[in-house]
């Protein structure tokens, strides 16, 4: 399971099957006297169409461990989620009769429909350890490594930096078997045989996290 990042990508507008200016301009109310108090091109928010008055578009992100039951529908433009499937659902809507929604063709290299997927990179800092003839650790939670399926991402093992707290004279340590789950170091001494008990923590930096 991972934590990832998402933000919705939607271009549309709304339209009118009309052909008719009339069609699309709210109708004009009058008073007693008949001066217009609302309505006609008045009403509109931009005589152009830039705004669009009557349709809306909703990306909405549902995610499930099993990829069977889903948690409810929710509307996002940037959310955090973590889980192992995720489904997107896109809503349209209009509030008027004469006028529908459409997405807006892209090319490419615009999309007008979709959501990009971001894993943030992170650091992970360990409490105090001490170093024993078990020379593997591993991480709290684990990073992504390899080729995302879905976005193309491609991240190699994180990073692993060693703080010791206490080194004799010629003393020295080494990291191997570095991996997303974790690494191993072994502390040696100046002639270059592994010493256990000594104390160090870590830090390690890299993309993802497993949950």
């Amino acid at each position: 399971m991972l934590v990832l990042f998402f933000e919705s990508i939607v271009r549309f507008e709304g339209f009118s099957d009309s052909t008719l200016f009339d069609s699309y301009v709210p109708a004009v109310v009058l008073n007693s006297d008949g001066a217009v108090i609302s309505g006609g091109v008045d009403a509109l928010t931009k005589f152009d169409g830039d705004v669009l008055e009557n349709a809306t578009a909703e990306l909405q992100i549902q995610t499930s461990d099993d990829n069977s039951s889903f948690t409810t529908a929710n509307n996002f433009i940037e959310t955090v989620a973590s889980a192992r499937n995720f489904k997107f659902t896109l809503k349209l809507k209009t509030t008027t009769t004469t006028e529908n929604t459409r997405i807006l063709l892209g090319d490419g290299s615009t999309n007008t429909l979709g959501c990009k997927v971001l894993m943030n990179k992170r650091t992970e800092t360990s409490a105090t350890l001490t170093s024993t003839s078990n020379t593997a650790y591993t991480f709290t939670n684990g990073f992504f490594i390899g080729t995302s399926a879905t976005t193309g991402f491609t991240s190699g093992n994180p990073s692993v930096t060693i703080n010791p707290l206490a080194l004799g004279t010629g003393e020295f340590f080494e990291v191997t078997n570095i991996s997303g789950t974790g690494f191993n170091v072994v502390f040696k001494n100046s002639s270059g045989v592994a010493q256990t008990g000594k104390q160090f923590t870590y830090t390690a930096s890299g993309f993802g996290k497993k949950v």
